[in-house]
């Protein structure tokens, strides 16, 4: 927590110093959740710290997370230890650094290159639902990665990029690549490629997010090498009505699936979410009435209850 928090002030003042004004952002919340075993308790904050130059071309950005550490893993450098059962093991929480990174831009933007714990969006495609379960079905996420990124503009709406990720010797597997090409009002293409030593141990992502139609979104993408997938997930809006629902397939010695979806409408009092998802073995389907900093929710998992609620305040 300590080397956090002086890594923000040290940012701060950086931004502060070379860069106009440093855009500082974030939240503090707490999950109050009631269930069959009683009352838990989990606060969480975080802290953005973004700064550029006037003309936008050298910049820094940075997301401090408090994070659960359990048997000494972070929840951001795996996430499976969120499934751990917390019985006999030690857990905590600390204030850590999910990204923070440099980047400059070259030839009238044409080349852009990021060096240090990096977040890109520019592969990800996934859920437009805004409650806190779903959102499962998508691509990957270029998110907290030590890497220098390069990235090409070479015509307007397209970017090819590779990331190296090595601290020694370099082989194939230190490598990332990614590309995305847009079309406005019509689609958006993306390709991520996470390399191995071994090439038949990768994994590759092609991904498109169709938008042609009014009202109508489509996303459809295909997860492939070491091993196989398809997944889609379509969107209908109309007025303060959007409903979404998703699948995901998985080829291997068995089939294995996933869906989930909901439906959100807007109201002047609250917002109101219907969601739910399943994949074959586990459920789970819930409600969750929401206005500005909290929500109220209802779930119904694996045959237990619960009755989540979360207060929010953003800065």
């Amino acid at each position: 927590m300590k080397k956090a928090i002086v890594l923000l002030l040290a940012l701060t003042i950086i931004g502060g110093a070379v860069f106009a004004a440093p855009a500082i952002s974030g939240r503090t919340q707490a999950w109050t959740t009631l269930d069959a075993d009683g009352v838990t308790f989990a606060p969480s904050m975080r802290v953005n710290l973004n700064a550029k130059n006037d003309e936008g071309t050298v910049g820094i950005a940075s997301r401090f997370d408090t994070t659960d550490v359990i048997n000494g893993v972070t929840f951001i450098d795996n996430p499976d230890t969120v499934a751990v059962e917390t019985q006999g093991v030690t857990k905590k929480q600390v204030f850590g650094v999910s990204y923070a990174y440099g980047y400059a831009k070259f030839f009238d933007g044409m080349l852009k290159v990021s060096a240090g714990k990096i977040a890109n969006f520019d592969v990800y495609l996934g859920s437009n639902l805004s409650n806190q379960q779903t959102g499962n079905i998508s691509t990957s996420l270029y998110y907290g990665t030590s890497a220098v990124l390069a990235q090409l503009y070479p015509v307007d709406g397209l970017m090819i990029g590779a990331a190296l990720k090595a601290d020694g010797a370099v082989s194939l597997g230190d490598f990332d690549v990614m590309a995305s090409y847009g079309i406005a009002d019509t689609a958006d293409i993306v390709f991520y490629g996470n390399l191995a030593d071994d090439f038949a141990d990768s994994s590759i992502e092609l991904g498109a997010s169709i938008s042609a139609v009014e009202n109508l979104t489509a996303i459809v993408g295909y997860k492939g090498i070491a091993s196989h997938g398809v997944f889609g997930i379509f969107g209908y809006a109309m007025d303060a009505l959007y409903a979404e629902v998703g699948a995901e397939l998985t080829f291997g010695d068995t089939l294995g699936y996933f869906v989930e979806g909901g439906v959100e409408y807007g109201l002047d009092v609250a917002d109101i979410r219907l969601y739910g998802n399943y994949d074959g073995d586990a459920y789970l389907a819930g409600i969750e009435v929401a206005k500005g900093v909290w929500n109220l929710g209802f779930q119904f998992a694996d045959g237990a209850w619960s009755v989540p609620v979360l207060l929010r305040y953003a800065f």
